[in-house]
């Protein structure tokens, strides 16, 4: 596993943070920005990288977490080392996509509206064109 995480690491640059999870539940978190908390520089990104990997009891984690630089945070699958979405950010996921459908739902409906104001018209044009007709027969 510990190749996985240094294989994932290298992939993506724009991890910053690690957290491991044990199977006892304890959490381990581990900073791979390369500046200190006081703005001091500290150990390179590689150094940390090999300190995870050797501090880490590999054969008890249970899952890892990792945040990137924008925020965001996805779970690595610990049999595969691919990044997914943690299930926690699922539901608010599924929370945006009804949103975006309502939104969406809204947006057909105000469609829906012009479409009918549309046709309104053209019934109305029709109409009065048909009026127009009449009246040029009875003349």
């Amino acid at each position: 596993m510990a190749d996985q995480v240094k294989l994932m690491l290298d992939n993506h640059p724009e991890v910053v943070e690690i957290q491991v999870e044990y199977l006892n539940g304890e959490t381990r978190d581990y900073s791979l920005e390369e500046e200190g908390e006081d703005g001091a520089p500290s150990l390179s990104r590689e150094s940390v990288i090999s300190s995870l990997l050797s501090e880490v009891d590999w054969a008890q984690v249970d899952q890892i977490e990792v945040e990137m630089e924008n925020g965001d945070k996805v779970e690595m699958d610990v049999e595969t080392g691919e990044l997914e979405a943690p299930e926690a950010d699922d539901e608010e996921d599924e929370d945006e996509e009804s949103e975006d459908e309502e939104s969406e739902d809204e947006e057909s409906e105000d469609e829906d509206s012009e479409d009918e104001e549309e046709e309104e018209e053209e019934e109305e044009e029709e109409e009065e064109e048909e009026e127009e007709e009449d009246s040029d027969e009875e003349v």
